[in-house]
């Protein structure tokens, strides 16, 4: 990841100056963020909050964690969940929510947090979304990448992260809608699919030494799609990953997925 040549730290973090990438420069703000567990909920509290890195109790237990905050793209309060900057990377791929934990948001590959932290937060939300660009080291908001959309669901409080060894159930998911956010609207109102663990057929998904792949949303069923648009293939099986509004990049490239 591209670094940042000033970053300045205070004795508190509530908002900051938007930059670039997935560091941000911070500045005091009334809003306690102990008490406040997204970045939607941040942003609900603090009107034209700006992108970039906070700290935030995605898990209500007391504690904060460092993530980082899309406050602009599509009205804002998106969640940075899991992302990569270079797919071709070892690990390649995108994680899986909860593996490759970077507490300081601000590393090349990475999760938000540990599977019980990011669980809780995706449980609050209703909407996944990702990006991608043919690029390698993009970063930031979604506005940075190439191709971003969102995959809308009704209620997701029930969904659990599976860090293990499993099979994806046709029969226990959830159904939504996408639309994209940058780049092409072809797949707009595509209904798409959601398994229970964010499973696509059976993978272990327990460890990045594992070959799997998981997504955020498919066009076909449940557990079903052969790569069309726009199903989200992703993982440590290749560099080469799938989605939101375009099929698939095949080379290394940049890819980040986000929560609201």
């Amino acid at each position: 990841m591209k670094a940042i040549s000033l970053l300045f730290s205070l004795s508190f973090i509530n908002a900051q100056i938007a930059l670039p990438t997935f560091q941000g420069v911070h500045k005091p703000h009334n809003t306690s963020s102990s008490s406040i567990s997204s970045c939607k909920e941040y942003l609900a509290a603090n009107g034209g909050s700006s992108d970039g890195i906070y700290s935030i109790d995605i898990d209500s237990d007391g504690t904060t964690e460092t993530v980082y905050c899309d406050m602009t793209t599509d009205g804002g309060g998106w969640t940075l969940l899991t992302w990569n900057s270079n797919t071709g990377s070892s690990p390649k791929g995108v994680p899986y929510p909860g593996l490759d934990v970077c507490s300081t948001a601000d590393c090349s590959r990475g999760s938000a947090g540990n599977e019980s932290q990011l669980e809780a937060l995706i449980q609050e939300s209703t909407e996944f979304a990702k990006g991608a660009h043919t690029s390698t080291d993009i970063t930031g908001p979604m506005s940075n990448y190439q191709y971003a959309g969102k995959y809308v669901y009704s209620d997701l409080s029930n969904l659990d992260l599976e860090l293990s060894n499993g099979s994806c159930n046709n029969s226990n998911g959830y159904t939504g809608t996408f639309t994209a956010l940058v780049g092409t609207n072809a797949y707009d109102g595509t209904t798409v699919y959601l398994a229970q663990g964010l499973r696509y057929s059976s993978y272990n998904q327990s460890s990045d030494n594992n070959r799997y792949i998981w997504n955020i949303g498919v066009g076909a069923n449940i557990c079903g799609g052969n790569g069309q648009a726009p199903g989200t293939w992703m993982g440590t099986w290749s560099n080469g990953q799938y989605g939101p509004n375009i099929r698939r990049i095949g080379s290394n490239h940049s890819a980040s997925v986000w929560v609201r």
